[in-house]
C-alpha cells in the first residue's frame, strides 16, 4: 500500500514517462545498473515502511528524495550516487543492533507481511546473543512458551529399527517410477552406518500434524548427531561469525502415513522436513546454516536461520489431483554475533 501511494520505486520500465525514469531505463547502460538498484530500492523501502514507527515521516522524505534528489539528475552518475545514498539512508532506518535481524521475504516483487510467528521468533532469539547459535537446537524464552513450543519426542531404539529407519529414508520416493527409493538410500546408508557406528544416532517419535492438515499422525524424527561435532568451534564465542553447519535430522511422517498423503495430494517437496516447532498449534520447518565466504580476511559467513511452512494450493485445472502441499519460506534471519562484555 505505501509503497504505490508513494511510487517510491522498482516501475515497469515500459511505463517509463519522465526523462529520469527513460534514463533509468536506458537499455545501453551495462546490465542495467541503475533498474536494478531502482528495484532494490523499491524492495528496501517497502522493508523500511513495514519497520519502521513513524510511516509518515519516512513517506514524507521518500516523496522529497523522488522530487528533489532523484529528479534533479541530469546524468548517469548523479543518478548512481542517489541510489546508493539512499539505500544507505533506508538501511539505516531500521534497527540492526541483534544478533539475529528479520530480513524480507519478497515474491514477484513485493515484500511480503511480517507474519506473526516470525514476529514472536524475533523477540525469542534475541533474548540469547550471549549464547552460542541455534543450529543444534531452539531455545524458548519463558515468555514466549505460551505461544512457541518443540515437540515432545519419545525416544527408541535405533539399533531396533534399522530397517524401519531403511523404510523411513525410502518412503516418499516409493511411488516413484525411476527407482527414486533406492537411490535416496544408496545416498544415506553411508553416512546412517556411520552414525551406527560412532554411536551418535537418534531416533524417536511423536505424534503430529506436519502438513497443518487438521489430524496428527505418527511422526519420526532421524538425528544424525554430528550437530555439535561439526559446529565444534561454538565453545569459542570469537568463532561464532565462522560458517555454521545445519543439524543433520530428518523428520517426517512414518511410512504408512506418507504413501497415504501421496494418494491425496501432490507432495512437491518429496525431502523431509528439517527440526519443527509449533507456534499457536501449527507446525513450522526451521533450519539454521550459512554459506562460506572464501576471501581470507573478508567479511564473516553469511549465516541464517529459516522457517518455513508446507501450505495448500488447489489446482482446479487438475482432474487428478487438486491439492498441493508446498514448501514456503516466511521467515529468513540473517545471524551475527553482537559483542560480548
Amino acid at each position: 500500500m505505501w509503497a504505490t501511494i508513494t511510487q517510491a520505486a522498482g516501475f515497469d520500465c515500459k511505463q517509463a514517462q519522465t526523462k529520469t525514469e527513460q534514463m533509468i531505463c536506458d537499455p545501453s547502460w551495462p546490465f542495467s545498473f541503475i533498474k536494478s538498484r531502482d528495484d532494490e530500492l523499491d524492495i528496501t523501502y517497502q522493508w523500511a515502511l513495514m519497520r519502521v514507527q513513524d510511516k509518515q515521516k519516512l513517506l514524507k522524505e521518500q516523496r522529497y528524495w523522488l522530487k528533489n534528489v532523484r529528479n534533479a539528475c541530469s546524468d548517469r552518475q548523479c543518478l548512481a550516487q542517489a541510489y546508493f545514498k539512499r539505500l544507505e539512508e533506508l538501511a539505516a532506518q531500521v534497527p540492526t543492533k541483534k544478533c539475529y535481524t528479520l530480513r524480507p521475504i519478497v515474491d514477484s516483487g513485493k515484500v511480503l507481511p511480517i507474519e506473526p510467528v516470525c514476529q514472536v521468533l524475533e523477540k525469542n532469539l534475541n533474548q540469547f546473543c550471549d549464547q552460542p547459535p541455534m543450529a543444534c537446537g531452539l531455545k524458548i524464552a519463558p515468555e514466549f512458551r505460551n505461544r512457541l513450543s518443540l515437540p515432545t519426542w519419545t525416544p527408541l531404539d535405533p539399533e531396533a529399527n534399522r530397517a524401519l529407519i531403511e523404510e523411513f529414508i525410502r518412503a516418499p520416493w516409493q511411488d516413484a517410477p525411476d527407482g527414486s527409493d533406492e537411490r535416496r538410500w544408496q545416498e544415506e546408508r553411508d553416512e546412517i552406518e556411520k552414525a551406527f557406528s560412532e554411536k551418535h544416532i537418534g531416533f524417536s517419535e511423536a505424534q503430529l500434524d506436519l502438513y497443518n492438515l487438521g489430524k496428527k499422525g505418527t511422526a519420526y524424527r532421524l538425528d544424525y548427531g554430528d550437530c555439535k561435532i561439526n559446529n565444534a568451534h561454538f565453545k569459542d564465542r570469537q568463532k561464532w561469525n565462522k560458517l555454521i553447519h545445519p543439524a543433520s535430522v530428518q523428520i517426517q511422517h512414518a511410512p504408512n502415513v506418507i504413501r497415504s498423503l501421496f494418494q491425496q495430494y501432490v507432495l512437491l517437496q518429496h525431502s523431509p522436513f528439517n527440526e519443527v516447532l509449533l507456534f499457536d498449534g501449527k507446525i513450522y520447518d526451521f533450519a539454521m546454516g550459512g554459506k562460506s565466504n572464501d576471501n581470507e580476511g573478508g567479511p564473516p559467513a553469511d549465516n541464517w536461520f529459516v522457517v518455513n511452512r508446507r501450505d495448500q494450493k488447489t489446482y482446479p485445472n487438475d482432474k487428478i489431483k487438486k491439492i498441493t502441499l508446498l514448501m514456503n519460506n516466511i521467515c529468513r534471519f540473517n545471524y551475527q554475533p553482537t559483542q560480548g562484555e
